[in-house]
């Protein structure tokens, strides 16, 4: 069974098939968001990126696992408020499986964000040296 399918674009948009996930056309455009930012931002392959993206939303919707491991069962509408950082979420806590406790995940967020940032800064000095400015 087919589940998504890379356009391939440019963007690297990808297109979720209906019955993807088990609720609206809305979400599932919204969600498959998530493994384009997966691939771009965290390097993962298209497959790889499209199993943690349905795994993420398997498990953390179940309240079952979620007990398990220490957090909120989230809803689409949580998912909804994460809006692209659900990439970081998914990358975090499946990919690199960190501490399941929401606080550290905070904290990796926040360092990864700094990181990133760090990076544009060196990659912009670079950038403008090699314009010879």
């Amino acid at each position: 069974m087919q589940i998504a399918e890379c356009l391939k674009c440019g963007l690297n948009h990808v297109r979720f098939l209906s019955g993807w996930l088990p609720t609206d056309e809305d979400f599932i455009r919204f969600f498959g968001r998530n493994v384009t930012a997966l691939m771009d931002h965290f390097g993962h392959t298209f497959p790889s990126a499209v199993k943690l993206a349905k795994d993420y939303y398997r498990d953390f919707t179940d309240p079952a696992y979620c007990e398990a491991i220490g957090v909120p069962t989230q809803s689409d509408e949580f998912m909804w408020h994460e809006g692209l950082d659900m990439a970081n979420r998914i990358h975090y806590y499946l990919a690199l499986r960190l501490d399941p406790d929401p606080h550290s995940y905070i904290e990796w967020r926040a360092q990864h964000y700094r990181e990133r940032k760090a990076g544009e800064i060196r990659s912009n000095t670079s950038l403008e040296r090699t314009r010879g400015r």
